[in-house]
């Protein structure tokens, strides 16, 4: 079937307030009392060769929407929400009607009062967001910043007096109502709110719970779940339906504990240039579910039939041809992630690490050209900003290089990469292990190191072996025969070497495999 191939995107840190916006716009239909201009950002073509956006095209996507009435209580409004950059640049993102907004209600010009927004440093823009309650009120719009102030009345000075016994119990008896009263109204409407929004105890502030929307209209993240394709301890995966697209989508599945996770994917995702990947797995969006007491937190993202790696191996043999393919993207992949790039316009993407890289976080497209995906536990190297304190012994225990194992891991950016280095090697190792071109007959599959650990290692034992030992998967001698695998073979011994600063990069095996890749074999 036809894979999703749109992948949406915005640049770093511009995500919060449009996340606000979008979700209202996707709750519900649009209103048939209001006419609204339409834009989506997302839907602009681009030039020839790649040379950036189309904006005659771009201008042409603007249209005039109706909105469509569900129910007479209903209130509608127009929305913009843009992007100001240097102060002057008014930079437009998107365009709509959305409903049940009360901030909207009343205003006739499409203005954003907000004060005291700072731009990001590193882009020099700041998001915006206006909305109003008349017919094409979105056609024009605006930041004029309100400052917030207090008004301080003087006390009036009272005259004290003797409390008789009406006053006596005015002062006891009124209170008392007063904080029923209050009791009362804050449950029931805590009743009335519980189904609709998650619990507050959850953690999530107001931004972190609403939807963030990187899609082509009002209703492209109304998902609706089809099957689980996997589940594990972080959370799930499964095929979904999206409306008004043709295509399945995937979403991920996570519990309220793995916020910082959900969080860190969406920030490595807006960084510019992802969006313009084919090897990194197209993204949709992000949002919270509730379903009556249980809040969760979805990821959605491009549906590939054939899963990961991990699941490809399990039930097919590769051709030569067939490997090459796999393991050339996968490591430009790798080498994106890796590459810190200033594209101009098009904004700086900083280097990233992915830190849990293996063969189920490698995804397999229907042509066999593969994506990076799974940015969980990814650090980014912003320009000029430390590394932090981040955890050094993370990812997961089979594919840990020797330095994490032993808690000796420097918290620099090359030190980091090389960790994804070593486990690179491993997932070559797995494609070797399935090629139809070793001369011995192919086994079943089998995971690195499941030879010397079985199938759930501890940390000790992992420690032992690659550490101790220094023993790696084991590389069979009719291998060697062919002269392509004889390359990989080096390729993934200089990647996952003992000595840290002697692993290769990635952009070095797709040097040495494109090479092989021009010649019959």
């Amino acid at each position: 079937m036809a894979k999703v191939t749109k992948k949406i995107c915005f640049p770093a840190h511009h995500t919060a307030v449009l996340v606000g916006v979008i979700v209202m716009a996707i709750s519900a239909k649009l209103s048939s009392s209001l006419e609204c201009e339409y834009y989506n950002v997302t839907e602009c073509g681009v030039k020839a060769g790649g040379a950036g956006v189309d904006t005659e095209f771009c201008k042409k996507s603007q249209r005039t929407i109706t909105c469509e009435q569900d129910t007479a209580s209903q209130k509608h409004s127009c929305w913009v929400a843009w992007q100001r950059r240097n102060e002057s640049q008014d930079i437009l993102q998107f365009k709509g009607c959305f409903i049940n907004n009360n901030q909207c209600v009343g205003e006739h010009k499409c203005v954003d009062k907000s004060y005291g927004k700072k731009s990001d440093p590193s882009t020099a823009t700041v998001t915006l967001f206006c909305c109003c309650s008349e017919d094409n009120c979105n056609r024009d719009f605006d930041w004029e910043p309100i400052p917030t102030t207090t008004t301080i009345r003087p006390k009036a000075v009272i005259q004290p007096q003797k409390p008789g016994a009406t006053s006596l119990v005015i002062v006891l008896v009124v209170p008392i109502f007063c904080v029923l009263f209050v009791t009362i109204a804050f449950f029931a409407h805590r009743r009335i709110n519980k189904k609709s929004f998650p619990n507050s105890d959850s953690g999530l502030t107001d931004e972190e719970n609403i939807l963030l929307d990187k899609s082509e209209s009002n209703h492209a993240l109304s998902v609706t779940l089809v099957e689980m394709k996997a589940h594990g301890r972080f959370g799930s995966v499964w095929k979904a339906s999206m409306a008004g697209n043709n295509n399945y989508v995937a979403v991920k599945i996570l519990p309220l504990r793995e916020k910082a996770s959900w969080k860190l994917e969406q920030e490595v995702y807006s960084l510019p240039l992802m969006c313009d990947s084919e090897w990194v797995l197209g993204f949709f969006g992000a949002r919270t579910h509730t379903d009556g007491d249980n809040s969760q937190l979805w990821l959605i993202s491009e549906y590939l039939e054939h899963g990961s790696l991990y699941d490809y191996l399990k039930g097919n043999i590769l051709k030569w041809n067939e490997l090459l393919k796999v393991a050339i993207t996968m490591c430009h992949g790798l080498a994106f992630l890796h590459e810190e790039i200033d594209n101009g316009a098009k904004g700086h993407k900083s280097a990233v690490a992915h830190r849990d890289f293996k063969s189920k976080n490698v995804l397999v497209r229907s042509d066999l050209t593969a994506c990076v995906a799974d940015f969980g536990l990814a650090q980014i190297f912003y320009p000029n900003k430390p590394v932090g304190t981040c955890h050094g012994q993370v990812g997961t225990r089979r594919y840990m290089a020797p330095e994490v194992l032993e808690g000796a891991v420097s918290f620099t950016r090359d030190s980091f990469q090389r960790i994804d280095m070593y486990a690179c090697g491993l997932v070559l190792w797995e494609l070797a292990s399935r090629c139809s071109a070793q001369q011995g007959p192919i086994g079943e599959y089998r995971l690195p190191f499941e030879e010397f650990t079985g199938q759930q290692p501890s940390l000790e034992e992992m420690q032992d072996v690659v550490v101790t030992q220094r023993k790696r998967p084991t590389i069979r001698n009719d291998w060697l025969s062919h002269p392509g695998m004889l390359v990989l073979v080096e390729a993934m011994k200089d990647a996952w070497d003992q000595d840290a600063e002697a692993r290769i990069s990635a952009s070095c095996i797709v040097e040495r495999l494109s090479v092989l890749n021009n010649k019959i074999m």
